[in-house]
Order: structure tokens, then sequence, then C-alpha cells
């Protein structure tokens, strides 16, 4: 859930970029357009993974099992395919936008839906069926349901899979949007 608001928060910095014209500057850089934007969401990303594992610590304060370093390895690499897919998700929205608002007003709209659909709140077998069939097709599900997976002990190499082709396409295609929309 952290790295889900830190990406979609992370359109907002590209939203702001773009309104003071700091966008424009970087673009004048004599570097590759794409390094721009790759660098921007491993920042989106950097940051969310810093507060997640700020949670993750006041967690283990408060009492929460530690688990061995293989999973805490696995589940920070879950949580980055997820921070830089929702990154990209988020950035490529705000190239579209033109003004914060509009990006606050998707943020909002996209936020809480794909949490409430997701495995976040309840396991599928509770769920009534129009629900479990999107819980299913949910990227948020393909993240919580990994990371539940590795603190259970397994190896959830399907959802990695899935994560990583999401984020692979979700990036390629943000980088294709960054091209047209800045040139």
């Amino acid at each position: 859930m952290t790295m889900l608001s830190a990406g979609l928060s992370g359109g907002a910095l590209l939203m702001f970029d773009k309104i003071l014209g700091f966008l424009n500057k970087f673009l004048a850089l004599p570097i590759p357009r794409s390094s721009i934007l790759i660098g921007k969401i491993l920042f989106i990303t950097g940051r969310g993974l810093i507060q997640a594992t700020i949670i993750l610590a006041i967690a283990l304060l408060i009492g929460a099992t530690l688990m061995n370093p293989v999973q805490y390895c696995l589940t920070y690499f879950i949580l980055f395919l997820f921070g830089v897919m929702i990154s990209a998700f988020a950035t490529t929205i705000a190239l579209y936008l033109e003004d914060h608002d509009s990006y606050s007003a998707f943020n909002t709209m996209i936020s809480m839906p794909l949490f409430f659909t997701s495995s976040a709140l309840m396991p599928y077998s509770v769920m009534p069926a129009w629900l479990a069939t999107i819980a299913h097709l949910n990227p948020l599900s393909y993240a919580i349901d990994a990371v539940r997976d590795v603190t259970a002990g397994g190896f959830p190499a399907i959802l990695i899979l899935i994560l990583f082709a999401l984020t692979a396409v979700l990036l390629a295609a943000c980088m294709q949007v960054f091209r047209r929309v800045t040139l």
C-alpha cells in the first residue's frame, strides 16, 4: 500500500516539473531523454521503498515477526517491481494531463478503487464472485499476494513474472509517451 501511494503521488512530481518549467530545463541537458524519465521513476520508487522500510522498522519495534534475509530481499524486489510499474503508470498519466488539479482528481479516482478491489482487505475465498474476478486482475493484488507468499516461506515465481511483465510493458509505454510528448 505504501508503494501504491508513493507511486501514484510520484506523477505529481512530474506535473509540478511541467508546470514550473523544470522539465523543459531537464530536456535541454545533453543526456538521453529516457534517462530523465528513468531517473524520475527510480526516484519515486526509491522514496516509496524508504517509506516501506520505515513502516517495516516500526512494525518490528511493535512486535512483528522477523523474516530471514532472503525473504526481506525478495519482498523488496517485489516492492521495487510494483513501485516501478505504478510510477511508470502515474508518470504516463501525468504526461497527458495539463494541470495539478486534473492529476489530483485522477489520483483520487484510481487509488481507492485499486485498493478496495485488491486482495488487501480480504482473501479471495470470502469475496463475492464479481469482486474476486476483479481482484485477480488487479496488479496491486499480484504484489500483495506475492509478498504474502514470501512471508509464508514460498517463492511466488508466477506472480513475480507477471509483475515483471506488467512493469516492462508500462515502462515501455511510458517511455514512448514521454518521447512523443516532449518532442
